[in-house]
């Protein structure tokens, strides 16, 4: 029996059901094809700017990254230095690989260029680098030794005819002095957020001292009536926005003015990358140009599928 007579003796349920998931394939290829396609488009028509020259927004950047004042991370699976990381264990199963833990930084870093310094906060962004690292092992966790291990052809030998270790380890890092292009949202310190976490700090400060009467007593108590007063309450919100105002100089003294992170608009993507943009840009295109091969694969077989049901 010919293929054509098979589709004309399928049951109604079952050339709908064939016909349907080939629509919905090429409706689902020809959605990711536009997002990749828009994607690319943005990234080529916003025109990387400077740190100290960039308005406010969303803007892109490529620099150099290191690390912040909270200082370098250390990659949990291979111990190396680095300003951040993403990690998974998988362990192998009869038919495929089981993901047993998965993680990634949010520990702020620096992007530098030669007109300043930005922070960066990496929550919530999409992150691509250069060279993921994987490797076996057989335990839950890696021995360091492991990770400096080449990864060859040998490993990839092993692991597809099923003699490799029984575990699986991904790290992707961003290390000191690599070159980052950036893409989000960004902000400047101003007054008026100075104003805010003034007013926060001192919120926080009042409320420790609350947490401990006694030495609140001790300190604002002046009539040593074991109470404190409105009078006394306003002395120790004084205090309090004093000790908030020296905490913010050293604060600004040792922080970044600008920052970079998750834009608001939840539209627009939060891209880091230690690819060249250039490179970003090509793969996806070239994640595009499947995916619309992929839209009219599915189409062709969905419009032949009812081409042959009516025409029989």
């Amino acid at each position: 029996m010919t293929i054509t007579e098979q589709i004309i003796h399928l049951s109604t349920a079952q050339f709908w059901l064939f016909t349907l998931l080939s629509g919905g394939v090429a409706a689902a290829a020809f959605f990711f094809a536009f997002r990749h396609l828009q994607l690319a488009r943005l990234i080529e028509n916003t025109p990387t700017t400077r740190i100290a020259h960039a308005q406010q927004g969303y803007a892109e950047f490529e620099g150099r990254v290191l690390p912040a004042a909270e200082g370098e991370l250390s990659a949990p699976l291979s111990g190396t230095a680095c300003c951040w990381y993403e990690y998974k264990i998988e362990k192998r199963g009869d038919k495929r690989w089981r993901t047993l833990e998965r993680a990634c930084s949010n520990t702020p870093f620096l992007l530098s260029d030669d007109s300043g310094r930005c922070r960066v906060e990496p929550e919530g962004a999409r992150v691509t680098v250069t060279q993921p690292q994987v490797w076996y092992g057989n335990s839950r966790l890696p021995g360091r030794e492991q990770s400096g291990r080449a990864q060859g052809g040998w490993q990839l030998l092993t692991r597809e005819i099923g003699l490799g270790g029984r575990y699986r380890y991904s790290e992707s890092r961003i290390h000191p002095g690599e070159t980052l292009y950036a893409l989000g949202g960004f902000h400047t310190r101003d007054d008026l957020d100075q104003a805010r976490q003034l007013q926060t700090r001192e919120r926080e400060l009042l409320r420790e001292w609350k947490q401990s009467p006694e030495q609140l007593k001790a300190r604002f108590d002046r009539n040593r009536d074991g109470e404190i007063d409105l009078q006394e309450w306003q002395q120790a919100r004084l205090a309090a926005a004093a000790q908030s105002a020296i905490d913010q100089r050293r604060h600004d003294a040792v922080s970044e003015p600008h920052r970079l992170a998750k834009p608001v608009d939840p539209e627009l993507p939060f891209l880091l990358s230690t690819l060249p943009q250039f490179a970003i840009v090509r793969q996806r295109k070239r994640w595009a140009a499947l995916l619309l091969g992929g839209f009219f694969l599915g189409g062709a077989i969905c419009v032949w599928l009812l081409s042959m049901r009516l025409a029989a």
